[in-house]
């Protein structure tokens, strides 16, 4: 009989395998995408969070250093943030640093120019 943990393990969702071209093309979907729908402050963020002085901050020190370069508010900014960690572009667990993930680092890299 099939435990529970085993009926989990084989219902997470496999990865689907794309051809190199269709990796391309996805790529810049997303990049164009990303580009299109961030907000200025948004793209600050992460812009920020890529400065190599900035990486290992945790979120409050973020925020705080934030909210002296932007004219905006910490909350506004927290806001922007969990946007930011829903769309899976920045993450944070409990505690630890707030940083980029794979995916933001890649579209920063490709895009860069275009931002702000």
């Amino acid at each position: 009989m099939e435990t529970l943990h085993e009926r989990e393990v084989r219902n997470i969702p496999t990865p689907i395998s794309i051809e190199a071209h269709h990796q391309t093309k996805l790529f810049h979907v997303l990049t164009r995408t990303v580009n299109e729908r961030l907000t200025k402050k948004q793209k600050a963020i992460l812009l920020f969070l890529s400065r190599k002085e900035n990486i290992g901050k945790t979120l409050y020190k973020v925020v705080s250093e934030l909210s002296r370069e932007l004219p905006c508010s910490k909350s506004a900014l927290y806001n922007n943030i969990n946007s930011l960690k829903r769309c899976g572009l920045v993450t944070n667990n409990h505690g630890r640093p707030l940083k980029l993930t794979k995916v933001a680092e890649l579209i920063l890299k490709s895009g860069i120019g275009s931002w702000c």
